[in-house]
């Protein structure tokens, strides 16, 4: 085989750190008391506590959501693959919150903004526009790196903080093998070294 022999091509590894509790808030609290506004902070939420993919939360419709439930279903995952994922109480109220001024009218969930500051009915948001909405909050906040992919590290990272067992991370994210939810573990276990490091410090110990 002409191949034979070859080394594989490693790529880099970036590291993605995850936002901090403060991050969130500050986030959160930029959005306006508008519809628009109060449709962001929805959109904020539901991305911080279900990991979607940026082009899986604006192809959302009304229909795929349960309030009841509390349950989304995702129709085109990434390789066009369906799953179930769910949402707690903070992140339903956001969205309640939200239809109350959107309406139940069916079609997408979240509408994109008319040339009048409004949401437009019936018209979605792409995701050219949540990526606009998100560079938007990070220019307002100050906060560098505001991305889906960013949500979805943060998802992550705090669910496994608290526990979660690495396939439940694996399957809410949609993820067909462990690789990826591995490196969100790395990342975490290498943060919580760097914040012990203070009680093991080769150099504080030589000098104490």
């Amino acid at each position: 085989s002409p191949f034979q022999g070859m080394k594989n091509i490693r790529l880099p590894q970036r590291i993605v750190r995850p936002f901090s509790v403060e991050d969130m808030s500050i986030l959160l609290d930029s959005c306006g008391g508008d519809e628009i506004g109060i449709r962001d902070r929805a959109m904020i939420m539901t991305l911080l506590d279900t990991g979607l993919r940026c082009s899986e939360l604006v192809q959302i419709d009304l229909e795929d959501i349960n309030l009841e439930s509390k349950r989304i279903k995702v129709r085109f995952g990434k390789g066009n693959k369906q799953r179930i994922v769910p949402f707690a109480e903070s992140c339903s109220k956001t969205l309640t919150d939200y239809l109350s001024h959107r309406g139940y009218d069916p079609g997408p969930l979240f509408y994109a903004s008319n040339r009048h500051g409004s949401l437009g009915q019936g018209v979605g948001l792409t995701s050219s526009g949540l990526k606009h909405m998100l560079r938007r909050l990070g220019q307002k906040t100050g906060i560098k790196k505001v991305h889906a992919h960013r949500f979805r590290h943060t998802f992550a990272t705090w669910a496994i903080e608290h526990e979660a067992r690495e396939l439940d991370v694996q399957y809410l994210l949609g993820h067909s093998t462990s690789d990826m939810v591995r490196r969100y573990t790395s990342s975490y276990r290498s943060e919580q070294a760097a914040m012990r490091h203070i009680n093991f410090s080769p150099a504080d110990q030589m000098l104490a």
